[in-house]
């Protein structure tokens, strides 16, 4: 079994985006020593299929907290929010997992490793998902000795959420 694996999740609508992420991986070498796992929130069975040739595993996402059914009838999508915190239930045996937005592709290995190795010791590999199409998502108030003072949206949710 390898070691760590790498994991998105798609529906129908984003499949042609997944295999592109997942081609944008298998075009390094360095792949062959990564899992690549999905998360199904409603492909095809003919889109499954073609990714069973390309992937590791693929199991189906589920509410893993409860939800009211109402807020997300017709938004299976949304198991993306939810799901990422669960991938040891869905893909046990790993040591390390990275998720990745099926709208991404991997451009440099290098990226992979930083998250791998920015993980050790029981620590958190995150980076937040800014593009410049996004405009100002991410603000840094410098202060005394190189500290900064990080304002953002993803900050300022995660503050508040307790």
């Amino acid at each position: 079994m390898k070691e760590h694996t790498i994991v998105s999740l798609a529906d129908s609508n984003y499949f042609e985006l997944l295999c592109e992420l997942i081609d944008s991986i298998k075009s390094f070498e360095e792949s062959n020593n990564v899992a690549i796992c999905v998360l199904d929130a409603g492909l095809s069975d003919n889109q499954k299929n073609i990714l069973l040739k390309k992937v590791d595993t693929i199991k189906k996402a589920n509410w893993d907290i409860e939800v009211p059914s109402y807020k997300v009838i017709g938004k299976e999508w949304l198991k993306s929010q939810v799901s990422r915190a669960f991938l040891p239930k869905y893909f046990p045996g790993y040591n390390k997992y990275l998720w990745i937005d099926a709208d991404a592709w991997v451009n440099s290995w290098e990226t992979i490793e930083l998250y791998f190795t920015g993980s050790d010791n029981g620590k958190l590999s995150i980076s937040t998902s800014a593009d410049r199409a996004y405009g100002r998502v991410v603000k840094a108030d410098w202060l005394i000795g190189g500290f900064a003072k990080i304002k953002s949206q993803n900050y300022k949710h995660a503050k508040s959420s307790g």
